[in-house]
């Protein structure tokens, strides 16, 4: 069966494309951009008996081995990929099992932060809005605040500078951002502490 996603090597080791770009992005560091090619890559091909596995079963040496790196650590990259909502883990007595989640948009490059997500799942803001929430989140973590134009957003969310500037008016109300400046040209947000509720 041919693979639905293309692959290269850097180092000997097999890269996910579509991971690659979150790589690029900044948004995974070296290590789990490793540990994310290498769950795809047993994932995305049939195994002997023709099936496609929906996950892979490894323990958590096996992982710091392959990555080179402590135990700690490794329960670490573990961590942040499935608080990324990009990895989940299943046990089944001794055995761990790895799977990708699909449900947001790698290819688009959205990254949806978990404070955000918890928004989402509360029914307080649907996807859009938690996507565009992480990307303030994450420039205002950056650079302080925020001074992206309605554009940039309108870009990256594929929606309408108009349903850009009704999101943000619904964050602001609901008291997930703020406008902390406005120079005459440029206009800055920022998150709050309910972000994190």
């Amino acid at each position: 069966m041919s693979n639905q996603y293309n692959y290269f090597y850097i180092d000997g080791y097999q890269i996910s494309a579509r991971y690659h770009k979150l790589f690029q992005q900044r948004k995974i560091n070296s290590k789990e951009l490793l540990l994310l090619s290498l769950i795809d890559t047993f994932t995305s091909c049939e195994d002997n008996t023709g099936n496609i596995p929906e996950g892979i079963a490894l323990e958590y040496d096996q992982i710091s081995d392959f990555l080179g790196i402590s135990n700690f650590r490794t329960h670490q990259v573990i961590s942040r990929l499935k608080r990324a909502h990009l990895i989940q883990e299943t046990q089944e007595g001794e055995v761990w099992y790895f799977s990708l989640v699909e449900q947001h948009s790698v290819e688009c490059g959205l990254w949806i932060s978990d404070s955000a997500m918890q928004h989402f799942y509360n029914k307080k803001i649907n996807l859009k809005e938690a996507a565009l929430l992480s990307i303030i989140e994450e420039h205002a973590k950056n650079d302080s605040d925020c001074c992206l134009a309605n554009a940039y957003f309108a870009k990256r969310l594929r929606l309408s500078e108009e349903a850009v500037s009704l999101c943000i008016s619904k964050l602001k109300k609901l008291g997930l951002v703020k406008q902390s400046g406005f120079d005459g040209r440029t206009r800055y947000l920022t998150v709050t502490e309910k972000l994190g509720c």
